[in-house]
């Protein structure tokens, strides 16, 4: 609440997921800062059976507007339980943007685990496994923005020659992989 203090924004986009903090960040926003609009992205899959749309909550728990990928969910939001008030707004999304054009098939696959330390250590494994059993392909392992790899390992590592930790911004590493094996959101 010191960061809207200090900045004074007239909006906020946040993810509107479900997540029990994202309800409570609304909702102190809300009771503390009414001129702030607050707009919540919503950009996962949903079914019927989800959780955002199957509670009623006060107004204050969710956001000025809500913003969502496409028809489907925008249709499962407007027959939720979700305060009918709340204007929904379809914005798309990226992942159908044409990717960036490759020159040729390139034999390099990126590793993507997240931040929890056990699907590291075993995304690791699966990495080193895979360099070993396939010479001919480059594997990067990408950690986490939020973390380094002091964070979850003590000592040099030793990785096969096909294998690098990755140091370059995310966006380098899509570029110049072919593949991508990803832990979670």
């Amino acid at each position: 609440l010191r960061i809207i203090k200090l900045y004074e924004p007239k909006n906020i986009f946040i993810t509107f997921e479900g997540n029990a903090w994202e309800k409570i960040l609304m909702y102190k926003l809300r009771k503390k800062f009414q001129n702030i609009k607050i707009y919540g992205y919503q950009f996962a899959s949903l079914n019927k059976n989800h959780g955002i749309l199957n509670i009623r909550l006060n107004k204050y728990y969710y956001p000025n507007k809500i913003l969502t990928v496409g028809k489907i969910n925008y249709s499962l939001l407007m027959n939720s339980k979700i305060n009918k008030s709340i204007p929904v707004k379809i914005v798309g999304t990226d992942k159908y943007r044409n990717p960036c054009n490759m020159k040729k098939f390139v034999k390099t696959c990126l590793i993507l685990p997240g931040e929890n330390k056990y699907e590291v250590y075993k995304f690791f494994e699966l990495t080193k496994e895979l360099a070993l059993n396939n010479k001919d392909f480059k594997f990067i392992f990408r950690l986490h923005p939020q973390r380094n790899i002091s964070y979850y390992f003590d000592n040099k590592l030793l990785i096969p020659q096909n294998m690098e930790i990755s140091k370059k911004k995310f966006e380098d590493e899509l570029k110049r992989s072919f593949f991508g094996i990803y832990g979670g959101s």
